[in-house]
């Protein structure tokens, strides 16, 4: 059960994604989600912190980096059958720098992250 709590927000991050991506294009034009800045803050904000949470359970920042940036290749590709979705390079590519520079920070941890954090990454 303590191993399957290390994974616990990470999974609830890929779930968080998951749920997103599911949403048809039709119902995020409706709510006025299409602006090129949302999207693009959604995406890098969300894969930094998975990158963050995987980490928390791998113990690897390169496992962590390699982790969010296939699932979020996988959810470019599910979001294929998603009316009203499409995939986009430009996803890709944003989702893979929130993830860079989350293993950039995870990288420099100690000299860069609260001791609070740095605990609580380490647990």
């Amino acid at each position: 059960m303590k191993r399957f709590n290390k994974y616990l927000p990470s999974l609830t991050t890929a779930l968080i994604i998951l749920i997103l991506a599911s949403i048809p294009g039709k119902t995020i034009n409706a709510v006025g989600l299409t602006k090129e800045s949302y999207n693009i803050n959604v995406h890098f904000v969300m894969y930094f912190f998975f990158c963050f949470t995987l980490y928390r359970g791998l113990k690897s920042p390169w496992a962590s980096f390699f982790g969010s940036v296939l699932y979020g290749i996988l959810m470019e590709l599910y979001q294929k059958v998603v009316p009203g979705r499409a995939f986009q390079y430009l996803d890709i590519a944003i989702n893979s720098f929130g993830s860079l520079l989350a293993l950039g920070i995870l990288w420099k941890r100690s000299l860069i992250l609260p001791k609070k954090l740095i605990n609580w990454l380490e647990k």
